[in-house]
């Protein structure tokens, strides 16, 4: 079962907490716990010629109810100028969580500037000029973690690259540091994954960026094999 998690420094127009994701058959997938609440509607189509000989066929006409893309985000804690709290009373990301947040009033520390020395993204020429989320991650060293995340309101890309420096002394990395592992996946659209293994304890940043600075809801959902 998965742990929905939002940050929450302020209370909005509406209640701040977990949202409880929807098991139904009108509502799977991503969002289903934060849809715009536009009801399904059917059609019924009665293919009976004949009174005496009932065939019905039912179609369906309605459209599910789709995420809310203007709907603003949960508000999140910003930890440091390069780090997002991943949830209420959470610093880290931990197995089983789907965080639902938003590029918006994110942290600006990390961009091409950044990402093309540490090659990160390889053969990629977008700017990553606007606001992003950075989430902490520890690895227990224990086997394969898989990073998904879900953009339906535009594109967003993942980063995920391993640093020690934070948890050290809380250091952001710079340009300028050697980064020994990052990995990526970008430029596929509104869907992105990226998996890590590792057998020693590690720890990790996981970046959330639109490669053209759009400010966009997304969820990141965090899958550990062991």
């Amino acid at each position: 079962m998965k742990n929905w998690i939002v940050g929450c420094s302020a209370c909005s127009l509406w209640s701040c907490g977990v949202f409880e994701p929807t098991d139904t058959t009108e509502q799977q997938g991503p969002f289903s716990a934060y849809d715009s609440g536009e009801a399904d509607t059917d059609t019924d189509v009665d293919a009976d010629a004949d009174a005496d000989a009932d065939t019905d066929t039912d179609t369906d006409t309605g459209t599910d109810p789709d995420f809310d893309c203007s709907r603003p985000p949960p508000p999140q804690d910003v930890l440091a100028e390069c780090v997002t709290m991943a949830g209420t009373g959470e610093e880290e990301l931990k197995c089983g969580d789907t965080v639902l947040s938003s590029t918006s009033m994110g942290t600006e520390a990390f961009g091409m500037e950044q990402f093309e020395p540490w090659y990160c993204t390889y053969g990629n020429n977008d700017l990553y000029d606007g606001a992003e989320r950075a989430f902490l991650f520890t690895h227990s060293g224990e086997g394969t973690v898989h990073f998904d995340l879900y953009g339906p309101c535009g594109e967003m890309d993942l980063i995920v690259l391993r640093w020690e420096g934070w948890f050290e002394d809380a250091q952001c990395p710079e340009a300028e540091h050697l980064i020994t592992e990052c990995e990526s996946d970008v430029g596929t659209g509104n869907s992105s994954s990226v998996s890590v293994f590792q057998t020693v304890e590690s720890h990790y940043m996981v970046i959330v960026e639109s490669p053209e600075a759009a400010e966009e809801l997304f969820e990141l959902s965090v899958d550990c094999e062991y």
